[in-house]
């Protein structure tokens, strides 16, 4: 959970705010968690009709003003448990406000509330994730997604259009608010890579939007940023460090972001954002006097130790003259940076100390993400769309294709992917116009029989089904069955992905003979290529058992819908969604042949696993379960 460091003013006398805040009044704390980007000190007030249990989620002080009665009983039971609410006299407010801003300007300096964004590696890589309290705190195949989306924004040629196209999102982000706007009109005259550093530190729009951005991963923005880590990156080459430093960064964590860190000492982690640090120790300490923090929350120093010899890491550099902060020894260590975390210890001052040591990409426990080797623009693309994030996706193409010219071959990956990503989007019209630009230069480019076509021809024909455009899409099934077969054979194992397309179509135009034709053509190949338990042999029985239900040839089709069972059961968890319909397509059959006693029978085994995988009101278990009441009435 993101702190905020705000403070919730709850009274009737709201109109009295001082002229350091802007007021925003919410009854939902996400509200409050979208604007905190906007606020350059303070300059946010929520409103939340006494929600102090939830209030403080989100921020580590709340100062109420006495003399609402309304809300008194809800404030004396918030205050037995959250230490972080104090109640002021309205006498006080000024002195307050004034006490605020110097505090608030001490916690901007430090960064100490600013949100990192950390990746850990977990070796074993099961590809999941698990988001503590939405801290951006990743784990597992997110490292190496986290890690070269970095080394793409460095890598990855900018424009100035784009430059020009953030800066007038930002004008629209920040149109109600003069002082942003003003700090905008000074960034579009006078930024240059000389300055990046300079608004790094400086507590403006560009330094929260970014941050922001990168914990949330927000493609456009990062995108339109790629010149801003450009300049930090070449700042950071010129004036990187030469000789070992140790330093300081002072933060907060929440207990359970605390206890993922506990458990993962030993481990590589990623430091996804520009990691801001200090070389004086009691500087960095001195900041946690400006905090007020939560039971719930802890007090951390990090402890860096850095070798700048080590080969294969992210520059950083001593960069106090560069900054625009003063009265700091500032060190900046890249975005995508990566340490071992060495150790954990509670300090008896109250904090906890967590050390940090630099390490290179050549680590042995990252050998196995190979994420030197695996760089490149295609294959980060590739890894997008593996993880399922389309509209991330979309975004990343759409800046990598004008990057690529016509004639490299590397353009028509980037069209077939943009077509997938758009037709997993739904977005069929604007898909298949990628794909057949993708067609028009693999015709160029490629011999007319080479098989790198027949997936764009594939991909194509599966749009035309998906529109119902039956003979289109047999035209451009059978033109990717005539690569294959002339460069494979006819019983090569690519054909039998072929066979059952053109299956699909005749079966969705109710031509059966056909279509079990076709299945049965899949069906010989899969049989002659794989053993007796390979789910792709399963689903063929099951296509040709279901094409002999539409014939009425129920012996048939009960002898192979029994086969593929057979072959689930043997293979998969006996709580499998494809063991529970292919049990549903035998009761089926059962049902057709009036058999209700054998159609009872497998509907409540179907029914059983349903129940198991599925909620209570998931159609699929509601439309069983009035399935077997309409057959009990029959036996």
């Amino acid at each position: 959970m993101e702190l905020m460091n705000s403070i919730f003013l709850k009274s009737s006398a709201l109109a009295l705010i001082h002229p350091i805040f802007s007021l925003y009044v919410s009854e939902y704390p996400d509200e409050c968690t979208a604007l905190s980007m906007l606020s350059p000190v303070l300059k946010l007030a929520c409103f939340l009709k006494a929600k102090y249990d939830q209030a403080t989620d989100f921020v580590d002080q709340i100062s109420v003003i006495k003399g609402n009665k309304r809300y008194e009983a809800a404030f004396n039971a918030a205050k037995l448990q959250y230490k972080s609410i104090h109640a002021i006299e309205l006498s006080q407010y000024d002195e307050l406000a004034s006490q605020i801003g110097h505090d608030q300007e001490r916690r901007i300096k430090a960064k100490i509330d600013d949100p990192l964004s950390i990746s850990i590696l977990d070796e074993n890589l099961t590809n999941t994730s698990n988001n503590a309290e939405d801290c951006s705190t990743i784990i597992d195949y997110d490292f190496a997604y986290s890690y070269l989306l970095v080394n793409c924004l460095v890598k990855m040629k900018s424009f100035y259009s784009e430059k020009k196209e953030l800066i007038k999102l930002c004008e629209n982000i920040y149109k109600e608010n003069a002082s942003e706007l003003s700090i905008l009109e000074e960034f579009t005259k006078e930024y240059s890579s000389l300055k990046s550093l300079f608004w790094l530190t400086r507590n403006s729009f560009i330094h929260r939007l970014i941050n922001k951005a990168i914990r949330i991963k927000n493609f456009r923005i990062l995108f339109l940023s790629r010149f801003y880590f450009q300049d930090i990156y070449q700042q950071l080459e010129k004036h990187k460090c030469f000789k070992s430093i140790r330093v300081y960064r002072s933060y907060h964590l929440s207990t359970n972001q605390l206890n993922l860190l506990e458990n993962s000492i030993g481990k590589i982690i990623s430091i996804n954002s520009f990691f801001l640090t200090n070389l004086n120790r009691r500087q960095s300490i001195s900041y946690f006097k400006e905090s007020i923090l939560n039971d719930d929350h802890h007090a951390i120093l990090f402890e860096i130790d850095a070798d700048p010899r080590l080969n294969s890491i992210q520059p950083f550099a001593n960069i106090t003259s560069l900054s625009y902060s003063v009265g700091e020894q500032i060190v900046l260590f890249m975005s995508g940076s990566l340490f071992r975390i060495i150790n954990i210890q509670h300090d008896n001052n109250s904090f906890v100390i967590i050390q940090l040591k630099l390490c290179s990409q050549n680590e042995q426990d990252l050998n196995i993400l190979k994420l030197s080797d695996q760089f490149d623009f295609i294959s980060f693309g590739q890894l997008i769309i593996d993880r399922k994030k389309f509209d991330q996706a979309q975004i990343y193409y759409n800046y990598l294709i004008p990057q690529i010219s016509d004639d490299n071959a590397d353009i028509t990956i980037c069209y077939d992917a943009l077509g997938y990503v758009l037709s997993e989007k739904h977005q069929y019209s604007s898909s298949l116009k990628w794909y057949e630009k993708s067609l028009v230069i693999k015709k160029k480019l490629f011999d007319p029989y080479d098989s790198r076509i027949t997936s764009t021809y594939n991909s194509i024909a599966s749009l035309h089904l998906i529109n119902n455009d039956y003979n289109r899409a047999l035209e451009f099934y059978e033109k990717a069955l005539e690569i294959l077969q002339r460069k494979y054979g006819d019983d090569h194992p690519r054909l039998s992905e072929c066979y059952n397309n053109m299956a699909m179509v005749h079966k969705n135009q109710e031509h059966y003979r056909e279509a079990l034709n076709f299945y049965n053509k899949a069906l010989s190949i899969y049989e002659k290529h794989n053993d007796d338990n390979n789910i792709n042999l399963a689903l063929s029985y099951n296509n040709v058992g279901l094409i002999y239900r539409h014939l009425t040839e129920y012996d048939l089709a009960l002898e192979y819908c029994n086969r593929s069972l057979k072959i689930y059961e043997s293979i998969l968890p006996l709580k499998h969604s494809l063991i529970s319909m292919t049990l549903e397509n035998i009761a089926n059959i059962y049902y057709d042949k009036e058999d209700f006693r054998q159609a009872f029978k497998y509907y409540e085994k179907a029914a059983k696993i349903y129940r198991h995988i599925l909620p209570s009101t998931h159609p699929d278990v509601l439309q069983i379960r009035m399935i077997i009441k309409k057959i009990e009435a029959k036996i």
